[in-house]
């Protein structure tokens, strides 16, 4: 027998060699994937997520895995003098000089492992609800300044009472459901300075990462500037002599607007539509001219019936209304905020919105809405779950049905016509401050009007200074005086033709040479000048079109910079289902060739020849591909984003930068992906996950990335059953994983 001591020295020794061996491999392994000859070839690489949470801990995530978050502010003491100052102040609202940001680290434990993030936070609310001064607490907005919780980095932590309780996880789940951009909302306990432990709502704030969540390319949001409905000469908001106190629009996301020409343009468009809306309504606090907003009405009219029926109605007051604006196909998205419903507490009812009309419009949409949606208690249930609120699925059907029944006595209304008025009417009962002052900027003409309505809009023609001028002074109004007195006006900067192809329609700007050959199922373009571009929108092709795309542009001719139409594809398909036979394009000029973003469907065979930038770009979709075959793109040759794709085989050669580039929660499955000649192989980045049966390639630099590259998100993954990828290194970032079989 072998003695109890000898046992335990084998034991001891095997283990000790073991992890020896397995160290050592793994090092070597590492050191293999991180060694670069050429250091430049990942410039945009940002931190581990949370010193390195491998990917399956991150993606698993939900509300329900947070354990507690803490919040500790830097200077505590000169936090509560604040707070206690905002409460002692003697008005019944806060007062924004008390909404100091204050320097903090935000702690958020999970089942699995516990991150900390540096932040700004500081006192949120227009009300004194939002202040505890028993407990010393208050609604929070926090801002992260790394990392991010279930991809939010910008959040809003409420006292329970200001949003109604479990009214507002519920709302906001439901509203998901449906469609609508709300913000992810869910119970958590809060430890605030080591002093305070309790339950808060979290809640995540209109922003990019918000937008993205919801499929949309990051874009203008919209909201009331209430700069003059809360500084009023009684110090009241609401009203003032007997006359509705003066709300315009503005752009909530000034940082994105400020970034280019264009996206100035833009947000200027949205918000002069979003001004009219209100100055030609009969209401200007209570109602919006929804025909100004939208050329179709019915998903704006499908918000209303669905806060109607939740009893959401607070959501519905202008100063509350929040709008993403969708610059392609020109209409605003509406976003959930602030609802205050007591839709839990009531029995099934439908409240009377103030001076709200019911029009035929409404009870449309909640009868489309009734015939279309289907709502499952105990899928319901485990979203609630998630979101950290318990509810017997007993309780959730009764609740849904409420719903319906809502939805159902909407559509008995006895509707009423909606007769909106001209905005000198609204001007005429509207109270404005003798100084107010309001600016109108033209880009396209560069011009600059700074105007005093109480004048029957009296202007001075300003030099133009920084563009920050625009937005620091939070008077502007929209692009064009002419174009804000007329509500039909458009600000159309472009040329358009329509063609018809099949039951589809295609929109031609600028006037590119199109032939359509029905009885081939062909449609052959070809670019002549830098600004033309094509646009499939909305459209339902099912019958194996043909698309070949051609421009005899030179270098010099090139421009890849986004219009003001936000397209970037020369040839762009948006939200539209597809089943195509082909795409073919050579000597592209655009920053994409061709751009598929919100669509869906199948694609038998993708070839893309010489393209000045990337080749193809895929956002937010779920394309399925046979064949690709990409070469000569300046930058990437095949870009995914957000969304699921299927590719059987992919062939790329010289391509600028990545052959493949998959980032921002994409899933992609590959059958065969060929790579000669690029820079990188294959990019994962961005809580993406890749999987590719065979991997060949020669004479790249690297033959696979992963990474993170924005705050929002997290490490990825990558799979390869067969890698036969010749290159000088590759690369794992801590927390990505790359699994070979």
């Amino acid at each position: 027998m072998i003695s109890q001591f000898k046992l335990t020295y084998i034991t001891v020794s095997i283990i000790f060699f073991s992890i020896l061996f397995f160290s050592e491999k793994s090092d070597e392994q590492k050191n293999e994937l991180t060694s670069f000859e050429n250091e430049n070839i990942l410039t945009d690489e940002i931190t581990p997520y949370c010193n390195g949470v491998d990917f399956n801990q991150y993606e698993k995530q939900k509300f329900s895995d947070v354990v507690n978050m803490s919040v500790e502010i830097n200077d505590s003491n000169a936090w509560y003098i604040n707070l206690i100052k905002s409460g002692i102040s003697g008005e019944f609202f806060i007062e924004d000089k008390y909404k100091t940001k204050f320097n903090s680290i935000v702690t958020v434990t999970f089942k699995d492992f516990t991150c900390s993030f540096k932040a700004d936070v500081r006192i949120h609310g227009d009300w004194m609800d939002h202040l505890d001064l028993k407990n010393l607490v208050s609604s929070m907005d926090v801002k992260l300044k790394e990392g991010n919780i279930l991809g939010i980095t910008k959040f809003k932590l409420f006292l329970p009472t200001t949003r109604e309780y479990d009214n507002e996880i519920f709302i906001t789940a439901l509203l998901e459901e449906l469609g609508f951009i709300s913000p992810r909302s869910a119970y958590v306990n809060v430890n605030i300075n080591s002093y305070y432990q309790g339950i808060f709502i979290f809640q995540e704030k209109a922003s990019k990462e918000m937008i993205e969540y919801f499929n949309y390319r990051e874009g203008p949001i919209i909201e009331v500037n209430e700069r003059y409905w809360w500084n009023t000469d009684s110090g009241e908001p609401t009203s003032e002599k007997n006359s509705e106190v003066m709300i315009f629009g503005r752009v909530q996301n000034e940082y994105w607007a400020k970034r280019s020409e264009q996206n100035l343009f833009i947000s200027l468009k949205a918000l002069e539509k979003f001004n009219k809306s209100m100055f030609y309504s009969y209401d200007f606090d209570r109602q919006m001219n929804y025909e100004i907003l939208n050329t179709n009405q019915e998903r704006i009219y499908a918000f209303d019936a669905a806060l109607l029926a939740t009893r959401s109605i607070h959501a519905m007051t202008n100063h509350n209304r929040i709008f993403y604006y969708d610059n392609i196909s020109e209409n605003f998205e509406p976003i959930y905020y602030d609802g205050f419903s007591t839709f839990l507490d009531k029995e099934a009812s439908v409240p009377t919105a103030f001076n709200y009309q019911i029009s035929q419009g409404l009870i449309d949409s909640a009868k489309r809405m009734l015939q279309e949606v289907e709502l499952s208690a105990s899928d319901f249930q485990h979203l609630l779950f998630d979101k950290n609120l318990t509810m017997p699925v007993e309780e959730v059907k009764l609740n849904l049905d409420k719903f319906k029944n809502n939805l159902e006595t909407i559509t008995t209304k006895k509707p009423s016509e909606v007769n909106y008025i001209n905005y000198i009417e609204n001007i005429d009962k509207i109270w404005i401050q003798e100084s107010a002052e309001f600016d109108f900027y033209d880009p396209l003409n560069e011009i600059y009007l700074n105007c005093n309505i109480n004048q029957t809009f009296k202007c001075l023609n300003e030099e133009l200074g920084d563009q920050d001028l625009i937005f620091e002074r939070e008077n502007t109004l929209g692009i064009s005086l002419d174009s804000m007195k007329n509500p039909n006006h458009s600000y159309q900067t472009e040329e358009i033709f329509k063609y018809s192809f099949g039951n589809n329609e295609l929109t031609a700007i600028n006037n590119p040479s199109v032939e359509i050959d029905e009885f081939n199922k062909t449609i052959s373009v070809n670019f002549t000048k830098s600004n033309q571009k094509i646009l499939v929108m909305g459209q339902n092709i099912q019958d194996y079109w043909n698309f070949n795309l051609n421009s005899n542009l030179d270098e010099n001719q090139i421009n890849t910079i986004q219009d003001f139409n936000s397209l970037t594809g020369c040839i762009s398909f948006y939200e539209s289902n597809m089943l195509l036979e082909s795409i073919t394009f050579e000597n592209s000029f655009c920053e994409d060739s061709v751009n598929i973003i919100r669509s869906k469907g199948k694609i038998n065979n993708i070839i893309i020849k010489t393209s000045h930038s990337d080749a193809l770009d895929i956002d937010f979709s779920e394309i399925t591909i046979n064949n690709l075959s990409i070469e000569n793109a300046g930058n990437d040759c095949l870009d995914l984003s957000g969304g699921f794709y299927k590719i059987d085989s992919v062939i790329t050669n010289n391509c600028g930068d990545k052959s493949v580039s998959v980032g921002e929660n994409s899933t992609l499955y590959i059958d065969n992906l060929v790579s000669n000649n690029s820079t990188t192989a294959i990019a994962v980045k961005d809580s993406s996950y890749t999987s590719i049966k065979n991997l060949k390639g020669e004479n790249n630099q690297t033959c696979f990335l992963l990474y993170r590259k924005k705050q929002e998100f997290g490490p990825s993954y990558l799979k390869v059953s067969n890698n036969e990828c010749i290159a000088n290194s590759s690369y794992i970032q801590e927390g990505s994983i790359y699994e070979k079989d």
